[in-house]
């Protein structure tokens, strides 16, 4: 860990050199269009926008070579990648140097590739898991407190990236946990128990039926249905007047509930229990989570509407309510294709062998989704653990879309 410290030490040197030296820094920023990058991106902008610095910001799934030219040939004088650029340093470094200053800020597994005309700063190099132990926006958050920046809502950012990239799993680790422990113990509170999306901030009854995962057949997505699964277990919807929460339930409730929900889930209770950082101070409402925080950029990211995303992390309240229908949507998708999934499963658009699934969504579900719903089937309890999920879908274009997971893996194949 320390030769990573070092090298960030280093890295926020050459950064903040950059800055003093030039008279009227300008600066570029390029971000993945995930959460990660999203949220990663905003760390930089809340430093920059201290500094009185003027930067523009942009967002891209890949560092084409249309990206580069124009990169090239914009008035920007230093380049900032966030959580993208892997595999094209080389590309980057012959694009853009000398003309350009280049830093590149990745957490993903590097290729065989060492350019010195660029700062590259990826965890992975120094012996820390960029998979488990930092996001890009853990790494930029670290950047910006070496750079002196205390803003108390860059620690959740940083954390809200983790989560985006799957790195809690069950709990932080690594650098992630560090930042939970020692800098984010004013803005975070750490709740362990049962532990369904929505369960703090949503009526049970909507809880259930927008839960993803578990996906209940039969119950998620239809309302009237959720009422009888709840009262079939004993376990009242409302109190007459008002719909209950997660919160409201009695212990014996709460084990009824628990009893019904096992059955769906992969690894069984386990899975149903875990933790819920709850953000303090959250800017557009009284309490929310890591978890939905994250979802909620997720979404936007999805619907190409990143910036809206940046707008919610910023601190923008008009960004927040749009970011909000743009969930809404995003989830309505995702439970149309759950849905179809589900109901398909004995016909010939879902072949079911011992060891894989090859799913034929042809154009049922959204090529920009795929992965996702792949995921979600994944980590319900429809198959053995190590069976293959395979499934294609046409894009717009009509060309063919294919994505994979391994049941019981949050690895992907893509």
């Amino acid at each position: 860990m320390m030769e990573f410290i070092q090298a960030l030490h280093n890295t926020a040197e050459a950064f903040v050199s950059h800055l003093d030296v030039t008279p009227t820094p300008r600066v570029r920023i390029v971000a993945s269009a995930s959460a990660d990058g999203i949220s990663s991106s905003a760390i930089l902008c809340l430093y920059l926008r201290h500094c009185g610095v003027d930067f523009s910001l942009s967002f891209s799934s890949h560092v084409t070579d249309v990206l580069l030219q124009e990169l090239k040939e914009s008035h920007e004088d230093l380049i900032v990648f966030c959580d993208v650029g892997v595999g094209r340093l080389a590309a980057i470094s012959s694009q853009l140097t000398p003309h350009k200053t280049v830093f590149v800020f990745e957490h993903h597994l590097p290729r065989d590739e060492h350019v010195d005309s660029i700062t590259y700063l990826n965890p992975c190099l120094h012996g820390i898991d960029g998979t488990r132990d930092l996001s890009t926006s853990g790494i930029m958050h670290l950047l910006v407190y070496e750079l002196g920046l205390r803003h108390p809502h860059t620690a959740v950012l940083a954390l809200v990236g983790a989560v985006g990239d799957a790195q809690e799993r069950g709990s932080f680790v690594g650098l992630n946990r560090f930042i939970l422990e020692k800098h984010a113990t004013d803005s975070i509170d750490v709740v362990h128990g049962f532990n369904l999306f929505g369960g703090y901030t949503k009526p049970l009854v909507d809880v259930l039926e927008h839960s993803l995962s578990p996906f209940l057949p039969g119950i998620t997505g239809q309302r009237e249905a959720v009422v009888r699964f709840l009262q079939k277990n004993h376990i009242q919807s409302s109190d007459g007047k008002k719909q209950r929460w997660l919160k409201q339930l009695s212990p014996t409730e709460l084990q009824h509930l628990i009893t019904a929900l096992v059955p769906h889930v992969r690894r069984g209770r386990d899975a149903l229990f875990g933790n819920a950082y709850l953000v303090r101070d959250f800017p557009f409402r009284s309490e929310s989570n890591l978890q939905e925080y994250s979802a909620l950029l997720n979404a936007c990211a999805r619907r190409g509407e990143c910036g809206t995303g940046l707008g919610v992390c910023l601190g923008h309240h008009p960004s927040y309510q749009h970011a909000l229908q743009l969930f809404d949507v995003h989830h309505r998708s995702l439970l149309q294709a759950l849905m179809w999934f589900h109901s398909h499963r004995s016909t010939e658009n879902i072949r079911e062998k011992p060891g894989y699934v090859i799913i034929d969504a042809e154009g049922y579900i959204p090529d920009h989704i795929l992965g996702t719903v792949l995921s979600f089937i994944s980590r319900s309890n429809l198959y053995e653990d190590g069976t293959i999920l395979v499934a294609l879908a046409y894009t717009l274009t009509g060309d063919i879309h294919l994505s994979s997971r391994v049941c019981g893996h949050r690895s992907d194949i893509n």
